[in-house]
């Protein structure tokens, strides 16, 4: 999600224990490219 007001940040949501390792570095790549 990107704030409307702040473009500059980037919220990412994680729920439980399931995912790849790297979830949080590929929803920065992800999310920079927006």
């Amino acid at each position: 999600m990107t704030p409307l007001d702040n473009k500059d940040l980037r919220i990412v949501l994680k729920s439980g224990g399931f995912g790849q390792a790297d979830f949080f570095e590929r929803a920065v790549k992800i999310t920079s490219e927006s």
